[in-house]
């Protein structure tokens, strides 16, 4: 697994950990049923504190993306994570603020579903998506 660190960014390690597993799981660079290298392994190998690491996984467990067996982080099957309102609520926020900031930047509608298009597309670029 392949994890880029922005030390100066100002999005937290444990986030930009989860963030990035979390991509790496939608392009299907991280497959169904993987077992993720220890919070341990994985902090020593980025060069990293271990409870940063651990930070992501539990966020992660908490999102559904992982499930932690005997100590291990594996990857969950697509169709057993669960949206509950909470995480409709959040993405409907931040879908609001993102289209929000292209309206008042000037960009048309087919501008704003071309980037999102675009963006899954880059996502998904080897599935069947659309």
């Amino acid at each position: 697994m392949f994890i880029t660190l922005q030390m100066n960014s100002d999005v937290p390690i444990y986030m930009q950990i989860h963030d990035q597993i979390v991509e790496g799981i939608a392009s299907g660079n991280i497959k169904e049923n993987t077992v993720l290298p220890s919070a341990r392994r994985l902090a020593m190998d980025i060069g990293i504190n271990f409870h940063t690491v651990n930070k992501a996984y539990t966020l992660l467990k908490q999102d559904g993306f992982i499930i932690i067996y005997r100590k291990r982080a594996i990857v969950r099957q697509s169709g057993n994570t669960s949206l509950d309102s909470e995480v409709m609520k959040m993405w409907k926020e931040n879908e609001k603020k993102l289209i929000s900031e292209a309206i008042a930047r000037g960009l048309s509608y087919e501008e704003i579903m071309n980037l999102f298009k675009n963006l899954l597309y880059s996502i998904k670029k080897n599935k069947d998506v659309m």
